[in-house]
Parts: C-alpha cells; structure tokens; sequence
C-alpha cells in the first residue's frame, strides 16, 4: 500500500503544478497584453507565502490526509471559477491567491504521509519519485496547454482540466489513503509491521518559539 500512496502522492504533485502553471498558459488569451500580466502571475505566490507555515502547523494536527483532501478540492474549485471571471483582472487575483494558498498545504502533507508510510531507508527514494510530479506537471501543462487553447472551448479548458483532474485525484486519495498504516482498511499485516517497525521514534511536540524566529535578525 505504500507504493500506492507514493503514486498517488505523485499524481497529486502533477495535478498541483498543472493548477500552478496554467494561468501562465492561459493569461494572453483572457486579457491581451497587459501591463498587470506580473501582478497577476506574483497573486498565487502571496497565497501561498501567507499560509505556507499555517499549513505545516495543521497537517499532523488535522491529519495530512484530510488537509490535504480539502487543499486539492479548494484549489481545483478556484480553478473551475477563473473560467467566470468575465474579464476582471482583481476577480482572478483574488482566486489564484486562494490557488496559492491552497498549494501552500501540499508538501507539509505530503511529508507528513511519508514521514509515516515510508521505512526510513526508502524515504529518500519515495520523496524523489514524489518530486518529479513538479517537472511533470509544468511540462504535460506547458506542451497541452496552447492545444487546449486552440479548441473549440479555448482558454478556459485549461481551467477545467486542471479543475477535474484535482476533483478526481480527491475522489481516489480519499479511498486508499489514512493518516496512518495503523488506520487503514486495506494494508496487510506483514507490511504495517514492517512500516512501523522502521520509523525512528517520533520526539514530542513542543511549542514553537515564534517570538526567536520572528526576532531573529537573518530571517
């Protein structure tokens, strides 16, 4: 079961820079040359810049894999909705911050989950397979992308591809995935003890010591 959730995780990756890439593919069409086209592109880095380290504090709180279920829903939505914008540059600003925002939760989950589906020795393996969803991604977007365009549908199809390819990752992540081997329905005993056999024991939670990070005169 791991190996499926190194899979999924994966997909999920694909999914996530084919949202993050497609308004780059898709913004000569919607509004022209505009002098904006930065701001508009700079939105999802906001979003996600602001709840980057929300998103880390709430993963093994929440569980990771739920945080991560509502993250791909919300950002998919976002997506469906740029297609409504009817031209407004501040409505579609305002969605990709969400986009960002909802991004921003992805690889807290995804190291969560495989913190504790992945043996120690395998997780390095298993975050570079992970990885190469990034590249993926950006490319399956970039190169799909202008034929999307060029369809009867036209821009917005970037939109909704990305929109329905999030929704139906959700749909699959939500039946094979937990928090944790010992939850779930589906893994045999020989590879949950395996799994748990491996971790290294898990330190405590402690507070952390917001006031030196934000005092700390580097950062």
């Amino acid at each position: 079961m791991r190996r499926v959730l190194i899979l999924l995780l994966w997909c999920g990756d694909v999914c996530l820079y084919m949202a993050r890439t497609n308004v780059s593919v898709a913004i000569s069409q919607m509004f022209g040359k505009t002098t904006q086209e930065g701001e508009l592109l700079s939105a999802f880095y906001w979003g996600y810049f602001l709840f980057q380290l929300p998103a880390g504090w709430l993963a093994p709180r929440v569980g990771a894999h739920r945080l991560l279920s509502a993250a791909v829903t919300v950002w998919s939505i976002a997506s469906a909705a740029s297609c409504f914008t009817g031209g407004s540059i501040t409505a579609l600003f305002a969605l990709r911050v969400v986009v960002g925002c909802a991004e921003s939760c992805c690889y807290p989950c995804m190291s969560q989950l495989l913190s504790v589906w992945v043996p120690y020795d395998e997780r390095g393996t298993a975050w570079g397979v992970v990885q190469t969803g990034e590249s993926a991604g950006t490319i399956l977007m970039l190169l799909g992308g202008p034929f999307l365009i060029a369809s009867p549908a036209g821009w917005r199809s970037v939109f909704w591809l990305s929109a329905g390819l999030g929704l139906g990752w959700v749909l699959v992540f939500v039946f094979f995935a937990s928090a944790d081997p010992a939850q779930h329905r589906c893994i045999s005993d020989e590879e949950r003890s395996y799994i748990q056999a491996s971790r290294p024991p898990r330190p405590p939670y402690t507070k952390t010591p917001w006031r030196a990070i934000l005092t700390n005169r580097p950062f």
